[in-house]
């Protein structure tokens, strides 16, 4: 487990590692280029990153030596939900994760629809015959980038069974104007960083965020990110800032305020 830059949470627990690209928003992602990068020099990216899912037994534990509550991002460095991922070893991460209620855990996947045939699954063979009992410390979240991964992966999102069910929108690539707030219980925005950066103009933010205010629903906006108008990031600064309407929008869901 490590410490995480990430705004909307502590820290990171890494018990799979690589991924594939599936979409846009998969472009630049940040967890192929740390592995590529920085971390290329770890055991488990030797033989590269995409293409190369791993798990690790040996970290199933880590979160159950924390005692002090922390807001842990699962599985930073993939999808928990890749179809190279073995259902048993799901279970587990969510024995895991029911066995640690200090601590809010938040899953972040781009396959809804994979975690929705793995909690079938798991109601079927694992939990005679009844989905997972939804647990109050964890946040099933999927990453959309526009409207058409808005409207392909939410459905299925909805489908699960959660407690605490959000989507990231970010990188956002594109305006969504459907997206079913009224049913969701969390909203992360917010633009691209790195070097290739694409834009996210401030109507597409407005525009979540007024639904976001419309239906109550917690707001967390990330970032600007780095693409740069007119030769300035919005925002101002390196990264494009954090500030919306001249403020910090840092919520989370309801339950865990």
């Amino acid at each position: 487990m490590s410490k995480s830059n990430i705004e909307w949470t502590d820290y990171s627990w890494n018990p799979v590692t690589g991924c594939d690209k599936v979409s846009q928003g998969c472009k630049n992602c940040y967890a192929g280029n740390l592995a590529q990068t920085r971390l290329k020099h770890l055991p488990m990216y030797k033989d590269g990153f995409y293409g190369n899912v791993q798990m690790h037994p040996k970290k199933l534990t880590e979160p159950l030596h924390w005692r002090t509550p922390r807001t842990i991002f699962v599985n930073s460095m993939s999808d928990l939900f890749h179809p190279d991922v073995s259902y048993p070893f799901i279970a587990a991460i969510f024995d895991i994760m029911e066995r640690c209620p200090q601590h809010r855990f938040i899953i972040l996947t781009k396959r809804p629809n994979l975690a929705l045939e793995w909690f079938r699954w798991y109601g079927k063979q694992i939990n005679k015959g009844y989905y997972l009992e939804p647990f109050k410390n964890v946040a099933l979240m999927v990453s959309v980038e526009d409207q058409q991964t808005a409207s392909e992966r939410i459905p299925y999102l909805l489908s699960c069974p959660a407690a605490i069910r959000g989507i990231s929108a970010e990188p956002l690539l594109g305006q969504i104007d459907e997206f079913y707030p009224e049913k969701l219980d969390w909203i992360i925005c917010g633009g691209e960083s790195g070097a290739h950066a694409r834009p996210c103009y401030p109507s597409w933010v407005t525009k979540i965020h007024n639904l976001s205010i419309r239906y109550e629903v917690p707001f967390f906006f990330k970032q600007w990110g780095s693409y740069k108008f007119n030769g300035k990031t919005l925002g101002g600064g390196k990264k494009g800032g954090r500030m919306l309407g001249g403020l910090e929008w840092n919520f989370m869901p309801k339950i865990w305020q």
